[in-house]
């Protein structure tokens, strides 16, 4: 008698762990598919699970409320000269408006040199893509931010080590050093521009503005090829006389969306680029995310610094 109540105790055992163990691989498996948003009120911002993993426990998070350096570091060398193509890719990924110029030549084809933000170790990326960072005002759209200054816009130019063929490649190698990104800070005019007051508005952003209603509806799987040319070159290089050489913020950090990676060095133009308001507008007011709600912010919180070093150099 006693010998079956035990056995009988022991299935019960194992069925109880193996509910337990469904349980917790369900609950892991629908925080998984949860679509990541901006909005904690919504249950998907960068407070709730949506945003799991390093997002809540790394120590080199990004982006970064960008420090008073009181020096120069020793100047580095980056190669803005050819963020450019004939034609380019725009998506809707349902968090952003994505460009690359896959196929058509341009940057993606050629390997840059990018120091490393501590050492200064030269090593070779390929430009993969684009994307942007908006929010509700003028005053608080961009990722990073300088002494709290923050911008109406935030241009990411994405690299990935050479000896990865793409962003999920080098992100699922886990090296430290996977991907390089420039920021570039938008501004609307010359009255809002916490950075600068010389800078001259650039219409890089006008050929992807105006094919923004051809993406409305997010849509992670499919491009839409447009057939004009596109120049970053003029957001990210500056070329006033008065502008050379242009400043850059580097640091260490990290991806500013799920799963946060922390795999990248970063390189923050220090002075702006100026479009029209009207731009920044259509960028607020025309997609929409995987719910079909319109995007009006995409923009992370600023992560703590946690000692980490911020440099700020010239590009020589």
């Amino acid at each position: 008698m006693k010998k079956r109540m035990s056995s009988q105790n022991s299935q019960d055992t194992q069925s109880l762990s193996l509910i337990f163990i469904l349980i917790v691989y369900h609950i892991n498996l629908s925080s998984a598919q949860v679509q990541f948003c901006y909005s904690d009120a919504e249950g998907c911002g960068p407070e709730t699970l949506a945003w799991g993993g390093t997002c809540h426990t790394g120590t080199h998070q990004s982006p970064i409320d960008l420090p008073f350096v009181p020096q120069y570091s020793p100047p580095i060398h980056l190669n803005l000269d050819n963020y450019k193509g004939s034609s380019f890719r725009i998506q809707n990924t349902g968090h952003t408006a994505s460009i690359d110029f896959i196929g058509v030549g341009g940057p993606s084809t050629t390997p840059l040199p990018f120091p490393d933000p501590t050492t200064g170790q030269i090593r070779y990326y390929n430009f993969v893509s684009a994307h942007f960072h908006w929010g509700r005002t003028d005053q608080d759209g961009s990722e990073h931010c300088v002494q709290g200054n923050c911008a109406a816009m935030e241009l990411h130019l994405v690299h990935v080590l050479s000896q990865y063929g793409n962003q999920a490649d080098a992100v699922a190698s886990g090296d430290p050093n996977g991907l390089s990104v420039l920021g570039v800070f938008i501004e609307t005019s010359v009255g809002n521009n916490h950075f600068s007051t010389e800078d001259e508005n650039v219409d890089a952003l006008t050929p992807i503005v105006r094919h923004l209603k051809e993406i409305v509806v997010a849509d992670n799987k499919t491009f839409i090829e447009i057939d004009e040319p596109l120049d970053f070159t003029p957001m990210v290089k500056h070329t006033a006389l008065l502008k050379l050489p242009v400043d850059v913020f580097t640091y260490k950090g990290s991806l500013t969306s799920p799963q946060c990676n922390e795999q990248v060095n970063w390189y923050v133009m220090g002075s702006p680029a100026l479009t029209s308001g009207s731009n920044v507008e259509a960028f607020r007011f025309t997609l929409t995310d995987a719910r079909g709600k319109v995007i009006r912010e995409n923009h992370r919180p600023r992560q703590a610094l946690n000692g980490r070093q911020v440099k700020l150099q010239l590009n020589s």
